[in-house]
């Protein structure tokens, strides 16, 4: 995990950030972070010192009658 994800180019696109695995070695289903999602988390830290997460603007209520 941490390590540079490449294209047959030798381009880096991504970063690996975990596997899952049923054996608990290397092989299985590998996840990574796009690296425009990286730079730009990189490029925030360096400006502002912390990164800004969107919000989806949704608020959890109860349904009663009124609202169903």
């Amino acid at each position: 995990s941490g390590g540079p994800l490449f294209n047959l180019a030798g381009e880096v696109v991504g970063i690996n950030s975990q596997i899952f695995t049923r054996s608990g070695g290397f092989m299985g289903l590998s996840f990574a972070i796009p690296m425009s999602v990286a730079m730009d988390v990189a490029n925030q830290l360096k400006a502002d010192g912390k990164v800004s997460r969107g919000w989806l603007g949704v608020v959890i209520q109860e349904v009663n009658k009124d609202l169903a």
